[in-house]
């Protein structure tokens, strides 16, 4: 994790960034549909689990709850990689997410879960827009570039174009253009609210997956392919 934490993998990473980008506007269309949730849970609830209540109904043992379990637990959830880009007056910037779900069709709407204390988040909220790059399992690379490397370079020698006042890369599986319409704090994260204004999708790039701290893709070649 770098700019924000995911508790969907064993990889940290709620505020990542980095992909190449678009060539042409009619690879953006107009939203028609958007799928995807993630799963929150209330640590207040687990918290107050009785110790005697630790035993599942096959009789597997239940374990009190600690980040190091919460973390593997979590890597269960199979969950894509996406980089959240977004324009700045020094250029291009942004960090990978993978907390990231839709919520509404009307309008279409999806959220994006970043780390308060973050830098993108600071960028973002300047902009007042921002784009989702859902990773191709050729880029998977690039996870960890916008996790975790210097956020002077991440765009270094990656092509992308601006369409909507934020930055898209090429080579995406899909990208969502959103501009920011609510913001709402969450524990030591920030949930942003984006109204999707353009898409683009990429059937021929299979998108890079994350379960159990390893990268997979749904389809084609690839390490541990579906």
């Amino acid at each position: 994790m770098t700019d924000t934490t995911s508790t969907t993998g064993t990889t940290s990473m709620s505020d990542v960034t980095g992909l190449p980008g678009l060539s042409h506007p009619g690879d953006l269309t107009d939203l028609t549909d958007l799928t995807g949730l993630t799963a929150f849970a209330d640590p207040a609830a687990v918290a107050t689990t009785a110790v005697g209540d630790r035993t599942g109904t096959r009789g597997e043992p239940l374990h009190a709850v600690d980040e190091f379990s919460f973390r593997k637990t979590m890597s269960r959830f199979a969950t894509f990689v996406t980089v959240i880009t977004v324009a700045t007056p020094d250029g291009p910037a942004g960090c990978t997410a993978t907390s990231v779900f839709s919520l509404s069709l009307r309008p279409p709407t999806l959220v994006v879960s970043l780390r308060s204390a973050g830098r993108t988040l600071e960028d973002v909220l300047d902009a007042g827009r921002f784009a989702v790059n859902v990773l191709s399992w050729r880029q998977r690379d690039l996870s960890g570039r916008f996790a975790a490397g210097d956020p002077r370079h991440r765009f270094d020698g990656l092509p992308y174009s601006v369409w909507g006042g934020a930055p898209v890369l090429d080579g995406t599986s899909a990208s969502v253009v959103c501009r920011l319409r609510h913001t709402m704090p969450a524990l030591d994260h920030t949930l942003l609210f984006g109204t999707v204004a353009l898409t683009r999708t990429r059937r021929e790039e299979p998108p890079l997956v994350l379960l159990d701290g390893r990268s997979h893709t749904l389809g084609g070649e690839g390490e541990g392919t579906w």
